[in-house]
């Protein structure tokens, strides 16, 4: 079965992508306390390839968290074009659209403690392919709304995919959003790093990791900083590919 995936994989036909779910734990400290959270995650992606080196890969993802007395839910979809030479670059758009919504748990709360926002971002992105290395970055420029208020959202985001052997891969990543308009600015600057381990000729996985984010808010009266840190961990099922390298330069590669 494996080997069947692996030579449609490599001619660039049939369906690729894999589906993934993971749990986690967050700890965030505020200049007056600490905040403890703990959510899940569910995400799917499906590639296919077109002719002359083309792909398209759709991703989709759902979200739910709590943190504290705040309850989190969040879906994202994204649409990748691109165009990919598997011994040497990738390079191709992306729109992402996405949906969260934050509310107060208690069955008391009024209907004007929940919020939400809706967020839409286009952008470039690229990759650099060595044997048994990866880099990958992006770009993107979007809209996001919260609450009636508009703002303009800039991402950047770059990593580094390091081969153990076809299996083992180490990933660290690196990114900033920022969200901007003319009553404030809301920064993310986030680090990750995961580990990911692929069993022989099957098509599953398992990966874990940590993930640090600082998040500053800054409106013309006040300044606000929080920083929060996130193990997880989490299983994926594979479909149309033998190996963990063998899925990223000829299956779902964002």
């Amino acid at each position: 079965m494996a080997k069947l995936e692996s030579g449609l994989a490599a001619i660039g036909g049939g369906t690729t992508g894999y589906v993934e779910g993971h749990l986690h734990k967050s700890e965030s400290k505020l200049e007056n306390g600490e905040l403890k959270g703990a959510g899940w995650a569910l995400r799917g992606t499906v590639h296919t390839g077109l002719p002359d080196g083309w792909n398209i890969q759709l991703d989709g993802a759902y979200h739910e968290g709590k943190i504290d007395d705040l309850r989190l839910t969040s879906f994202s979809g994204t649409l990748h074009a691109y165009q990919r030479h598997p011994d040497r670059y990738a390079l191709g758009a992306f729109l992402q659209g996405s949906k969260a919504k934050a509310r107060l748990s208690s069955l008391l709360a009024p209907p004007s403690a929940e919020q939400k926002l809706t967020d839409t971002v286009g952008g470039l992105e690229g990759a650099y392919f060595l044997d048994n290395m990866t880099l990958i970055g992006k770009v993107g420029f979007g809209k996001s709304s919260l609450a009636g208020l508009d703002a303009d959202h800039l991402l950047a985001e770059a990593g580094i995919r390091y081969y153990y052997n076809d299996n083992i891969r180490f990933d660290l990543e690196g990114g900033i959003d920022r969200l901007s308009s003319d009553e404030a600015r809301y920064d993310v600057t986030s680090l990750s790093a995961l580990a990911n381990y692929r069993f022989d000729e099957r098509p599953f996985s398992v990966f874990a990791g940590y993930r640090h984010e600082t998040a500053k808010v800054k409106t013309h009266a006040t300044s606000d900083k929080v920083r929060t840190g996130t193990l997880m961990a989490g299983a994926r099922f594979h479909f149309g590919s033998g190996s963990l390298k063998e899925e990223e330069r000829h299956g779902p590669l964002w």
